[in-house]
């Protein structure tokens, strides 16, 4: 199971968790096969992409309530190689209705790529934040 903390920020309405999953996601552009369903051509995801998801949400707890409104992520992922590149769409797939409702809700992402060949896995925090000017670009905010 998945390490896991969830802690109240400033007020009840706000949260924030952080998380431990292991395991090495795949890329999930690089990681699709061709399948015919009903004679048509489909790409899917890949056995081991499908894997990955399964064991994702086998770690993964399932909050009640789900996290709401606009999140911010970061995503350190620890891979066996240096050959992925860094993709953490599946892992924002993986936990859509476990963490949150929909990965649409992620406004803000900041992604890292290590290396660890013995314990590959993906270190993630989840905060709910508020925009508060959501038409202004956010390298403006401060200008």
């Amino acid at each position: 199971m998945a390490s896991i903390e969830v802690s109240a920020l400033q007020s009840k309405e706000k949260r924030m968790l952080s998380l431990k999953i292991q395991g090495q996601p795949y890329s999930k552009a690089n990681s699709r096969k061709l399948v015919t369903v009903k004679g048509k051509p489909r790409f899917i995801k890949s056995d081991a992409a499908r894997r990955y998801v399964t064991d994702f949400q086998i770690q993964c707890p399932r909050l009640d309530p789900l996290l709401e409104g606009d999140l911010a992520i970061w995503i350190t992922v620890f891979y066996a190689s240096r050959r992925p590149d860094l993709d953490v769409s599946l892992i924002l797939d993986a936990a859509e209705g476990f963490l949150y409702k929909n990965d649409r809700q992620v406004r803000e992402m900041h992604l890292y790529w290590r290396l660890d060949r013995e314990n590959p896995r993906s270190e993630i925090v989840i905060k709910e934040i508020e925009i508060k000017n959501p038409h202004q670009s956010p390298r403006l905010a401060g200008v």
